[in-house]
């Protein structure tokens, strides 16, 4: 069963898949459809897909998490799918292994631009508060890649991934290393009155 959430603490439209089994639940980022009566629900298709991708499966119009699926199959072998031979090679090499690396779809690039147009800001050329390409990464699911997000964030937003805190902290830090100079140098005065020791 899934649970529409327009819109989360961030914003984001998202929602909830709820297991059929055992009613354990999982929130994902989901695009909406508007249907008649001016209604708006979760576009379906999106929604098992990425569940999918987080294991998640629908059998008979039942929505299985991935550990009831899991047990599922334990009960009724013939829905695993079979084993396939030995993996493919060319000279030694695994077609897995010369495979073009993943890129995002295009409903993963929006997901990226929605949370990157909440969370950069782009006149300081920088993350606001505490935010990364990983922790964006991280809050739209673990399906996506930190370095898909830097890509974007370069492309469109900025080049650089700091934010506000790191600059916080550097500023702390130069103003600490001043005061450490000053100290040093009212030290190195006094030594310098007080002179050698009388022998």
């Amino acid at each position: 069963m899934l649970i529409a959430i327009p819109r989360s603490a961030r914003g984001v439209p998202q929602v909830t898949a709820k297991c059929d089994d055992c009613g354990a639940e999982q929130t994902i980022t989901c695009d909406y459809e508007r249907r008649p009566g001016n209604r708006w629900v979760p576009n379906e298709g999106q929604a098992h897909r990425k569940l999918s991708a987080h294991g998640w499966a629908r059998v008979r119009g039942r929505l299985r998490c991935p550990t009831c699926k899991l047990d599922r199959k334990s009960i009724n072998p013939e829905e695993t799918p079979p084993m396939t031979a030995k993996p493919a090679t060319i000279e030694g090499k695994s077609l897995a292994a010369l495979a073009p690396l993943r890129q995002p779809t295009r409903e993963q690039k929006r997901e990226i631009i929605a949370m990157l147009d909440m969370a950069y800001d782009t006149a300081g050329a920088r993350y606001r508060g505490t935010d990364t390409d990983k922790t964006i990464a991280e809050a739209i699911g673990p399906n996506i890649m930190p370095g898909w997000v830097a890509e974007i964030r370069e492309d469109l937003y900025g080049p650089a991934g700091e934010n506000d805190e790191m600059r916080a902290i550097r500023a702390e830090i130069e103003a600490t290393q001043k005061t450490l100079d000053s100290l040093r140098k009212r030290l190195d005065a006094v030594c310098a009155a007080v002179g050698p020791k009388a022998r």
